[in-house]
């Protein structure tokens, strides 16, 4: 890099997503992954919602029923996973919720009504890994 220019994380802080308020559908999630394994991670009112997908996995397509939502188009679908908060509660995920994924360091971070959220995708695993701290009562 030219001198002045800052350092690699502030170059690779330059493609970060910073989301304000929820994410209500599976297109607009923060993509998180390791170019194996990956989801798009998006909300509900209620739950932190992921569509978990493999290269090397066609499970579903348009003619299939296995999943019978919308996202049935999605071909590498290896699971559907919700983390849920309904009945703990109020709704978590609304317009005050804020969301990052931080490029450098690959991690993501979550922060709503009393909820934060953090995880990455595991580089040389398929592992996701998430740390959930519920502050509410």
């Amino acid at each position: 890099m030219k001198p002045g220019a800052g350092t690699i994380s502030d170059l690779v802080g330059r493609a970060d997503l910073r989301y304000r308020g929820t994410v209500p559908r599976s297109e607009e999630g923060l993509p998180i992954g390791n170019g194996r394994m990956g989801t798009l991670l998006w909300t509900s009112p209620s739950a932190l919602k992921m569509q978990v997908n493999r290269v090397d996995v066609y499970a579903s397509g348009p003619a299939s029923a296995s999943f019978t939502t919308l996202h049935s188009g999605y071909g590498y679908a290896c699971a559907f996973v919700d983390v849920d908060f309904v009945g703990h509660g109020k709704d978590v995920f609304d317009g005050r919720t804020r969301q990052h994924l931080g490029m450098y360091h690959a991690v993501f971070d979550l922060q709503a009504n009393g909820v934060a959220v953090e995880g990455f995708a595991a580089a040389e695993r398929d592992v996701f890994a998430f740390r959930i701290d519920d502050r509410r009562t």
